[in-house]
């Protein structure tokens, strides 16, 4: 089981009175999060060693020093005036390009809707919630529960994890948002109701390994697809009018891939590929006909990759757990490094 989330005890409250960031000569070789913004600066999220900032010429890393309440990055987004929104295991930041500022959660009772502004969060994972965040107040908005044990027909057996724990989302255009979990299988929401999505691929599989549902991606043609390789979901044409029905359709996935689950996915806006990496077994293209599998080794090293995003020049970034990023270069992935 690969569970990626872990503690730091390093916090500090909000912005500090001082210059923020360091200019330093390199990014961390421990990359688990990708983002680019309006401006198109790069940044960079770590596990425990802040988030770094590219663009172009000089990198700046930013730590707790600075405001952030962890060291071990999560999460990236910008909202729409350009605000930078700061995911880690304690808590959510929000960086305005002068000051961090912590974003607390709001006491006040919420009820389940979206907003196409609307950010989500999960910090941990490790909670049956997902936060909202609309611009003003932080929400935690808990998923309804059911009986796994009849659901799945299986006996679910306590793990140190909530078994609802949130481990990724996305919105779709109709105003609806997708939530991964650990074990509950796929939850989503719109302005008609809600649907939880439970198929054995979805939770605790066989021989008790937990994947859990780390990327939601919809391809070209509407389906979507939940962290694995194996099925895609197309959707029921009335499907966001509130008729939550789907069709699981099998994919000729290829038989070289031991555990069929990726870790971050993309569609490649090139060329209608879709990309996904799997941590300890490369980076795979799906062309809607067949896979092809990239090994990514260094210094004689596998490469264990984290994360995929396609920059506003369309280049495919890949980052990885202890080598850094690579780079696509139309053939293979190259190693992309970056120095002052």
């Amino acid at each position: 089981v690969l569970l990626f989330y872990s503690c730091n005890t390093h916090v500090k409250n909000d912005a500090v009175q001082r210059s923020l960031g360091k200019k330093v000569e390199a990014v961390s070789n421990n990359i688990w999060v990708l983002h680019q913004d309006q401006e198109n600066v790069y940044w960079f999220g770590s596990n425990g060693e802040g988030i770094f900032s590219y663009n172009g010429q000089t990198i700046i890393q930013y730590t707790v020093e600075d405001g952030l309440p962890s060291n071990q990055i999560r999460g990236i987004q910008s909202d729409e005036k350009g605000n930078l929104f700061i995911e880690t295991p304690l808590g959510l930041c929000k960086f305005d390009g002068k000051k961090i500022h912590s974003i607390e959660v709001s006491s006040e009772s919420a009820q389940w809707e979206t907003k196409p502004t609307d950010l989500w969060f999960n910090f941990d994972g490790n909670q049956n919630a997902a936060y909202r965040f609309d611009g003003e107040k932080l929400t935690k908005l808990k998923f309804p529960t059911f009986d796994l044990d009849e659901t799945y027909d299986r006996e679910f057996q306590p793990t140190s994890f909530s078994l609802y724990g949130m481990y990724s989302h996305t919105k779709d255009d109709h105003g609806g948002v997708w939530f991964g979990t650990l074990c509950a299988g796929v939850f989503y929401i719109n302005q008609y109701g809600s649907k939880w999505i439970c198929e054995p691929e979805l939770t605790v599989l066989e021989d008790g390994r937990i994947p859990g549902i780390r990327s939601v991606l919809k391809d070209k043609n509407g389906a979507f697809w939940f962290s694995h390789l194996k099925h895609r979901y197309q959707l029921d044409a009335q499907w966001y009018d509130g008729n939550f029905q789907y069709v699981k359709v099998e994919n000729p996935y290829s038989k070289e891939i031991k555990l069929p689950y990726y870790l971050s996915a993309l569609n490649d806006k090139s060329n209608d590929e879709i990309w996904f990496v799997s941590y300890d077994e490369g980076v795979w293209n799906f062309d809607g006909n067949e896979y092809k599998m990239y090994k990514l080794v260094h210094d004689g090293e596998q490469v264990n990759t984290m994360a995929i995003m396609q920059d506003h020049n369309n280049t495919i970034i890949v980052s990885s757990q202890h080598h850094g990023l690579f780079t696509f270069n139309g053939s293979s992935f190259e190693k992309w490094n970056l120095a002052n």
